[in-house]
């Protein structure tokens, strides 16, 4: 995002697809592959879902690939509360550790 406060981040990839009724269609996928445990993890998906949301105004998901060494490592949520407003942002978590050597 141009206005970010943060370093530079670039998306990979926004693909435009056709539905079977060849209606076209966005599909919004944020993939984020993390290779370092880092405390404000879950924070940064849930700011660069709502970025990639407000940039273009259609709903996006999330995926987190955790490819650390860190077993104990397993972000899946973001929550915050300020008196009685509430967010929680929960994404789906893939982590490299979890599959068979041979497999990987």
């Amino acid at each position: 995002m141009r206005e970010a406060k943060t370093t530079r981040r670039y998306a990979d990839k926004l693909v435009g697809v056709t539905r079977r009724d060849e209606t076209p269609v966005w599909v919004l996928a944020h993939v984020e592959v993390q290779g370092d445990p880092q405390n404000d993890f879950a924070e940064r998906m849930f700011t660069y879902n709502y970025k990639i949301r407000d940039a273009y105004q259609v709903p996006v998901a999330s995926l987190a690939v955790l490819a650390d060494t860190k077993r104990s490592f397993r972000p899946n949520s973001y929550r915050t509360a300020l008196w009685d407003c509430r967010v929680q942002f929960d994404f789906p978590m893939v982590k490299l550790l979890d599959y068979a050597e041979p497999e990987r």
